[in-house]
C-alpha cells in the first residue's frame, strides 16, 4: 500500500485503530515454522504471527524507538475461525496509549508514557508524539516484496481509523472509559460547555 513517495497513513497522527479478521490454514500442532507477517510498515508499524501462534505488534515514534505488545492468546490455525485482532493507538493518554486486542480482550498494552526520548524498546510511549511517518510503503500478508515470511491464511477484513475506537465486550454489560474529555468550546467570543453522550 502506497507509492514509496507519500505516507499511506498521513492522515492518522495522533490517532489510530486497525480491525482485522484473520483465518489461519490449518496447523495440526499450532507450531509454524517462522514468523508470519501479517502488517509492515518499515519503522511504524509491524503485526506479526509468532511460531507458538502468538501475536506481536510494534508501534514507532521515530526510526528506532518503539513499544512491542504481544499477546497471551494464540490466533485459531483450524482453517475456518476467524481471529479479530484490534489495535488502538492515542498519544493523548498518559498510560495505556497503545492497546492490542483479540477476539474482544485486552492481550496487552503500554505502561507508563516516559517523558524524554530513548532508542530501542521502551514499555511506554513518548509522552504526546504522533506514531512515526514516512514514506515507505505498507505490506499487507507479508514483510516486503520479496520476503518469504508471508502469512499463510486468509484476511477477510481489514480497516484503518483515524480515530481510536474503543473495544467493548457486550457479555460484560460494561465498559470503563479513562480518557480525559475537552470540557469546554472555546472561541474568540464566548466559552460554553461541551456535552456527551454514550450508550452500551
Amino acid at each position: 500500500v502506497g507509492t514509496g513517495s507519500a505516507d499511506p497513513l498521513a492522515r492518522a497522527t495522533k490517532e489510530l485503530s486497525i480491525n482485522l479478521h484473520v483465518v489461519h490454514d490449518a496447523d495440526p500442532d499450532g507450531t509454524l515454522a517462522g514468523v508470519e507477517m501479517i502488517l509492515n510498515k518499515s519503522q511504524t508499524l509491524q503485526l506479526h504471527v509468532n511460531t507458538d501462534g502468538t501475536l506481536d505488534f510494534l508501534l514507532y515514534w521515530d526510526s528506532d524507538s518503539y513499544v512491542k505488545l504481544t499477546s497471551a492468546s494464540k490466533i485459531k490455525m483450524d482453517g475456518q475461525t476467524p481471529t479479530n485482532v484490534i489495535i488502538t493507538f492515542d498519544a493523548n493518554l498518559k498510560s495505556g496509549n497503545v492497546k492490542l486486542f483479540m477476539d474482544g480482550k485486552l492481550e496487552d498494552q503500554s505502561g507508563e508514557v516516559i517523558t524524554s526520548d530513548a532508542s530501542g524498546e521502551q514499555t511506554g510511549w513518548l509522552f504526546n508524539t504522533a506514531f512515526n511517518s514516512n514514506n515507505n510503503k505498507m505490506f499487507i500478508g507479508n514483510q516486503g516484496t520479496t520476503d518469504n515470511s508471508e502469512f499463510l491464511g486468509r484476511m477477510e477484513e481489514f480497516v484503518f481509523y483515524n480515530k481510536c475506537v474503543y473495544p467493548v465486550l457486550p457479555q460484560s454489560n460494561k465498559f470503563t472509559f479513562t480518557k480525559p474529555l475537552k470540557e469546554l468550546s472555546t472561541s474568540r467570543t464566548e466559552s460554553s460547555s461541551l456535552s456527551y453522550s454514550a450508550r452500551l
